[in-house]
C-alpha cells in the first residue's frame, strides 16, 4: 500500500543470529523478536525529510488502518 502511494518502505533488518555471515556464533531462542520482525518495517527516515513529508506519511498510514 505505501509503495503503491510513493512512500519508500522496506523491510527491517533481520536479527543478527539469522543473518548468513553470524550462523556460526551462538545464539538464543527469542520468538517474540522474530514476530516483531516479521511485522515491521522500515519507514522513511532521513535529515532531508520535510515536515510535509513526516505528515504525509503519518496521514498514508492512518488512512490505511481506518
Amino acid at each position: 500500500y505505501l509503495i503503491l502511494k510513493k512512500i519508500h518502505v522496506r523491510p527491517i533488518w533481520k536479527l543478527n543470529h539469522n543473518q548468513k555471515m553470524f550462523k556460526n556464533f551462538e545464539n538464543f531462542e527469542i520468538n517474540n523478536a522474530n514476530i516483531i520482525i516479521n511485522k515491521s518495517l522500515c519507514l522513511p527516515s532521513s535529515i532531508k525529510l520535510k515536515e510535509r513529508d513526516v505528515k504525509l506519511i503519518s496521514f498514508t498510514i492512518n488512512n490505511f488502518l481506518k
